[in-house]
């Protein structure tokens, strides 16, 4: 389905956001070359500009830069995990995501300027479809990213989406009647998966069946997100080429002929599986702790090209965990325990109370505070407890007056720094942070140096990184 022919993606994903007129006298998001034009370089394009993207230690940083001369404002960690979702399509089990917020956070100016990095044949975007248009698909969503706009009714049926997700096929038998007879037969039909399923929405919880396939992403909505996005708008980045998007989208095409390829875990993450259910027993983390090893296929499947590994056979390392635990730990965390916008702003009711107070919050406090009755307020601080963001102080006793303070979830994943010690490997691991660029050194125990952080200039570009000589570049 091409982009141009879609009324609802292109005209607002140029206007940016808020894209009105008066707006835009001001300033105007960049706009690029006709996709078609872009398509054609991109084919025509040699592959050394996505060869050396893919080989920078730098890769997630330049990444983020791109998006960020495309108009993206913020939301660099939400960037990347969607930059991961999208790689994950070439994975026999790729990660689905909902991406949450109000209205008017950007969720799908997010999503549609993630989407601009990959090439047109790797994606389906949808606003809805029918039950019978999902059936008679054949392969057309075989291995692509599906993104479906707001889901909500409208959008139509997700039990298809459900099942391309769980069993990576859709099988539909419908009696046909022969042409010029009455006899009837049966035809079978077949839509082909896996998908990587992406679809954004309003609503902070949806059907149980989809939540627990999806992890959820939430927009920054705070006051510092909207000052960032005013400010974009008097300030004009400088666009990417039509060479840049083409290099960009080329470089999933050069991961594309990767589709397949073995990427096994390391006998290590039987540790992780531990250390998530000691932490906390969810049924749900059945679902969720595949999800986060398979982003840790994806990073490593990125950085294959920059480590010359074995292009038939590759195996997670601890650099490719770390940097997927710095970008889903957090979203693995919040998709167990987030409730809901009332239920944070509870957990930060009790703790301003707290911190004015000096002891613990009582029910009716945050009754008053939130101008909510008493039996409402109780409801609220439940939510919040169940969600690990408050936890009562003292014990259950007959007319004991209850007291909460809030506290931050557990963290379910191991923290590389402390399993790194633990697994007495005997080569330092580096890896430059997907966010900041600093370069992370984590060194055996035996040498006593512990992690090391080293800080890069966040600002050197992919161009001054092209200009250094090979033995220049840092280790990746």
């Amino acid at each position: 389905m091409s982009r141009e022919n879609h009324a609802n993606s292109t005209e607002n994903a140029g206007k940016g956001i808020g894209g009105g007129d008066g707006i835009g006298s001001v300033f105007q998001f960049p706009q690029f070359p006709d996709r078609g034009a872009v398509e054609d370089s991109s084919a025509s394009a040699s592959r050394l500009a996505p060869e050396r993207l893919l080989t920078s230690p730098m890769f997630f940083t330049e990444c983020l830069d791109a998006l960020r001369r495309m108009g993206l404002v913020g939301e660099q960690k939400n960037a990347l995990v969607l930059y991961l979702l999208g790689t994950s399509r070439l994975l026999p089990r790729p990660i689905n995501a909902f991406v949450k917020g109000h209205s008017a956070t950007g969720k799908n100016f997010l999503a549609s300027k993630v989407l601009d990095l990959f090439p047109e044949n790797s994606y389906v975007e949808l606003t809805s479809a029918s039950d019978k248009a999902w059936h008679y698909s054949a392969d057309s969503f075989e291995n692509k990213i599906v993104y479906v706009q707001e889901q909500n009714k409208a959008s139509g049926s997700v039990h298809s989406v459900r099942l391309l997700i769980s069993e990576g096929k859709l099988v539909r038998l419908t009696t046909v009647c022969q042409k010029g007879s009455d006899h009837h037969t049966t035809e079978r039909f077949e839509a082909k998966g896996p998908i990587a399923a992406l679809s954004t929405t309003t609503q902070d919880r949806l059907e149980v069946d989809d939540e627990t396939r999806h992890l959820s992403l939430w927009m920054d909505d705070s006051p510092e997100q909207t000052r960032r996005i005013l400010k974009s708008y008097v300030q004009q980045p400088e666009p990417l080429s039509a060479a840049d998007v083409a290099a960009w989208r080329a470089v999933q095409e050069l991961l594309a002929e990767r589709t397949g390829i073995d990427i096994i875990l390391p006998a290590w993450f039987d540790e992780l599986a531990e250390a998530i259910v000691d932490a906390e027993h969810d049924v749900r983390l059945r679902r969720y702790f595949p999800a986060f090893c398979q982003a840790c296929r994806a990073v490593a499947l990125l950085r294959s090209f920059g480590q010359g590994k074995n292009a038939d056979r590759l195996e997670v390392d601890f650099a490719d965990f770390a940097i997927a635990h710095i970008l889903f730990d957090s979203v693995v965390s919040e998709s167990l325990h987030h409730e809901g916008d009332q239920t944070l702003d509870t957990a930060q009711c009790i703790r301003c109370l707290v911190a004015k107070t000096g002891e613990a919050a009582r029910i009716q406090q945050v009754a008053e505070a939130l101008g909510l009755p008493y039996k409402r307020a109780a409801e609220r601080i439940q939510g919040a407890e169940r969600a690990g963001l408050v936890q009562r102080t003292n014990d259950p006793e007959v007319r004991n007056i209850k007291r909460f303070v809030a506290t931050s979830p557990q963290q379910l994943l191991l923290d590389p720094g402390a399993l790194f010690p633990k697994l007495r490997l005997d080569a330092p691991c580096s890896f430059h942070h997907p966010l900041t660029g600093e370069l992370v050194v984590y060194a055996p125990a035996t040498t006593g140096a512990g992690k090391v952080v080293v800080p890069v200039p966040v600002a050197r570009t992919k161009r001054e990184d092209a200009n250094k000589g090979e033995d220049e570049r840092p280790a990746s």
